[in-house]
């Protein structure tokens, strides 16, 4: 199956909570790519998909609501994702009665704006707190957050920001995958050489699709047979992640309770470093260390994931 992003961008509406996914045609189709139909397979499932205009993007966004929901959990996906890789987590949300928000973040998946940039992490707060302020009283609560790098990142930014400004946080809890504050070590040197080298020279760079997990299949799909993947990597969004790093490390801490997954073959983000932080500055309830996992916990081998779906279930009853 195939399926044409820009025909399905042109064919999104505007995001209605009462409307029902199509049959057919290439909103359908492309569901089907990913394995987000998820209501042909859980009964009663309601699922609705289209865009929010907020920030100047028009914003991929996915609501799926089970019957009888007991909460909603919102999916932040990371760097280089989109909505479509989570097949995985999303059915064991739905199997425990919770309810899904979704969305692909600007520069991502069907989101508009350039392919993998951001002019500030400041635009990720403006969109969320949006689609929070947008959905209040429209879905399920309690409301939880769970984050995968760059959206565990968004998180952290959003549950420290809201108590510096003495605001109640949405989420009752996180749960964060290998979350981002400052990247691998030399991952992270690498970066900014590559920023002072090129800044003057080039917009960005072509990207080399780096092994971040252990399912070689699933890796094979991200290189080969994702047309959402980004193949152009802009240095606007390395600037706007230095300028994120220190801005995150001026907020005062606050108690929102979290739970950590990182994998110890992960050389994207610095995972000591980032664990050490959390604790530091949020309520860490339980951190999971997976010695043989990669990057991308939320698409590594069904026997590294196992433990993460049994603190998924955990993190889901507290």
């Amino acid at each position: 199956m195939v399926f044409h992003p820009e025909v399905t961008r042109q064919a999104l509406k505007p995001f209605d909570l009462t409307h029902t996914i199509p049959e057919g045609g290439a909103v359908a189709d492309y569901c089907r790519y990913y394995h987000l139909d998820f209501e042909r397979e859980f009964d009663g499932l309601h699922h609705a998909c289209g865009y929010v205009d907020v920030a100047g993007y028009q914003v991929l966004t996915h609501a799926f609501i089970p019957l009888a929901a007991k909460g909603t959990v919102w999916v932040v996906h990371g760097y280089l994702e989109h909505s479509g890789l989570y097949r995985h987590i999303l059915p064991q949300l739905f199997r425990q009665g919770f309810a899904v928000l979704i969305y692909d973040l600007p520069g991502h998946g069907l989101s508009s704006g350039v392919r993998a940039s951001i002019g500030s992490f400041a635009e990720y707060q403006v969109i969320l707190r949006h689609l929070l302020g947008s959905f209040q009283d429209k879905l399920p609560m309690p409301w939880l957050g769970l984050g995968q790098s760059t959206g565990g990142a968004i998180l952290m930014d959003y549950a420290l920001s809201s108590c510096a400004q003495h605001q109640k946080p949405a989420f009752e809890r996180l749960l964060l995958l290998a979350p981002l504050v400052y990247p691998a070590r030399m991952q992270w040197l690498q970066m900014q050489t590559v920023f002072w080298v090129f800044k003057s020279l080039r917009s960005g760079l072509p990207r080399a699709f780096r092994q971040n997990t252990s399912n070689l299949e699933f890796w094979r799909f991200m290189r080969e047979e994702d047309p959402l993947q980004a193949r152009w990597l802009p240095l606007s969004w390395l600037l706007a992640l230095k300028e994120w790093a220190a801005y995150i490390h001026r907020l005062p801490a606050c108690s929102v309770p979290v739970w950590v997954v990182q994998g110890g073959q992960d050389r994207t983000v610095n995972g000591i470093y980032n664990v050490r932080f959390i604790r530091k500055n949020l309520n860490l309830v339980k951190k999971l260390l997976l010695k043989n996992a990669s990057h991308q916990l939320a698409n590594e081998r069904d026997d590294i994931r196992a433990p993460i779906d049994h603190l998924l279930s955990e993190f889901l009853r507290a």
